[in-house]
């Protein structure tokens, strides 16, 4: 879990400098806005659109340049069972290593607006329960982040806390509790392209959760995936690990298989195509077919029958993910959430998606692209 950075205190919104620019001096102002506006990850982010793209993009002339070295951001390992400590998307990985000050502040409104759909999407379980969120009481605005990289151009808001209402609610959870939104958007170096997305809500809590919670939260997204695969181009039943056929229900299930074609349209809406979108199409497109799912039920039967059912169906999925596109597919075990990473080449780049399962919402509360 990220640490809260620090506020800044920002100059009061009546402050007026010396001497206002005029004349050459304002139309260079503008053309520095238009130009950072360009560039920056703000112009093209989701979280980025309409008048809250506009105010940071402002504040993009601002945005420290960085040197960080691009590390072995979402290693692929192919390893069942795979626990650690941190796996970064890269704008946080460029984010935690730069530490910077936040740069403004965004209405909370402007954040709710832009992020509703895919709030929503997460908190309802794909729609099988109600779900509403609201800023934490207090909290009208919120700092934001800008930094730019060799690697690419970034805005973030980090910690931002609101109060969820499920109906049914989480196991343990009150009816309304608090949250914490996390968000990163980045575009490639010079704002050619939308690049990087990756959103979490996560309940605001004193303590992780425990081993217990955490292996039972994997076994869910396994079953998922199990249910999944094996049904993919739409055939009911699946081979289960013992070898005879059933039909799996899982309402979280239905949630993955609505949330897939649901990010295609809300990132296709950001400009967010070739390699960063890849991965998601492609799995999307292997979970939509009668040939994977055959794929899966193969590699399911093949598997050692005096493995644990839960490495059965994991290798199983490694074995059809990276048969049927040279997908490579990994499930970690974070230290408070379920990690589903997939990664693939495209036309010479890599492209991943990771969707976030948290052991506590007992939901998917987060995705990622890059």
């Amino acid at each position: 879990m990220r640490g809260r950075q620090p506020a800044r205190p920002m100059p009061p919104a009546s402050a007026k400098p010396a001497s206002a620019p005029c004349g050459r001096q304002r139309s260079a102002a503008r053309k520095r806005r238009y130009t950072a506006w360009k560039v920056a990850a703000l112009a093209a982010g989701i979280l980025l659109a309409g008048s809250l793209g506009t105010y940071l993009a402002a504040q993009a002339i601002a945005a420290p340049k960085t040197a960080v070295e691009q590390s072995a951001a979402l290693p692929v390992r192919n390893a069942v069972g795979q626990k650690a400590d941190e796996v970064k998307f890269l704008p946080w990985q460029v984010f935690d290593q730069a530490a910077p000050a936040p740069v403004g502040e965004v209405d909370v409104q402007e954040v709710i607006r832009a992020l509703q759909a895919p709030a929503m999407a997460l908190l309802s379980c794909g729609y099988t329960r109600q779900a509403a969120w609201e800023p934490a009481a207090g909290s009208s605005s919120l700092p934001c982040f800008s930094l730019s990289d060799r690697q690419g151009d970034f805005a973030y808001i980090q910690d931002a806390g609101f109060t969820v209402t499920c109906q049914p609610g989480p196991e343990g959870l009150p009816a309304a509790f608090p949250a914490l939104l996390d968000v990163a958007a980045g575009t490639s170096p010079g704002g050619l392209h939308a690049a990087y997305f990756v959103m979490q809500l996560r309940p605001d809590l004193v303590t992780s959760p425990g081993p217990d919670q955490l292996d039972a939260a994997r076994h869910a997204v396994l079953q998922d995936l199990y249910a999944l695969a094996g049904t993919a181009g739409g055939r009911l039943a699946v081979p289960s690990v013992a070898g005879a056929e059933e039909t799996v229900q899982s309402s979280s299930a239905c949630s993955l298989q609505a949330m897939l074609p649901f990010l295609e349209g809300y990132l296709g809406e950001g400009s967010f195509t070739g390699a960063p979108a890849a991965a998601l199409s492609l799995v999307r497109g292997a979970l939509d077919s009668p040939d994977f799912a055959e794929l899966f039920r193969d590699s399911l039967r093949a598997a050692n029958p005096a493995d644990p059912e839960d490495e059965r169906i994991e290798q199983a999925l490694q074995s059809a993910f990276l048969a049927w596109q040279s997908i490579d597919f990994q499930l970690v075990t974070l230290d408070s959430t379920i990690l589903m990473l997939f990664t693939a080449s495209y036309d010479g780049s890599s492209s991943a998606l990771g969707i976030y399962y948290d052991p506590v919402l007992a939901c998917y509360s987060g995705f990622g692209i890059q």
